[in-house]
């Protein structure tokens, strides 16, 4: 009925807009076209990701990306002005002074067993 408007009004239905006759015969041709097309692209994909190895992230990798999330940034800036504003407030200044190589010492070792297993993990 469609196509009988569509032919008798010169290409035009009857919402104005333009449709032509051969409209409808790619309409019947056009899904089993176009499913064609996604199945080699999905094939071609998969051959492509077979042949290629997966790239695991290492552990420095994913610690970088948690560390620029900016949510740990001002986590970490908050809690580094804690600190200077509690040994100022508390007088330990000279304190620290006096014992900073034991606290290099103790601080030391975390950083090291890390940077070992960023250094393992490359």
């Amino acid at each position: 009925r469609r196509r009988l408007a569509a032919a008798s009004s010169g290409g035009c239905s009857s919402d104005g807009s333009a449709e032509d006759v051969a409209g409808d015969s790619r309409r019947t041709a056009g899904p089993a076209r176009t499913a064609a097309a996604p199945a080699a692209v999905r094939a071609a994909r998969r051959q492509q990701q077979q042949s290629q190895k997966r790239h695991h992230r290492s552990y420095l990798e994913k610690l970088l990306n948690q560390l620029q999330r900016p949510e740990a940034i001002l986590f970490g800036v908050w809690w580094l002005m804690v600190l200077v504003i509690t040994i100022y407030v508390a007088d330990l200044g000279a304190h620290i002074r006096a014992v900073w190589r034991p606290l290099l010492l103790l601080a030391a070792v975390p950083a090291l067993f890390s940077m070992a297993l960023c250094i393992i993990t490359l």
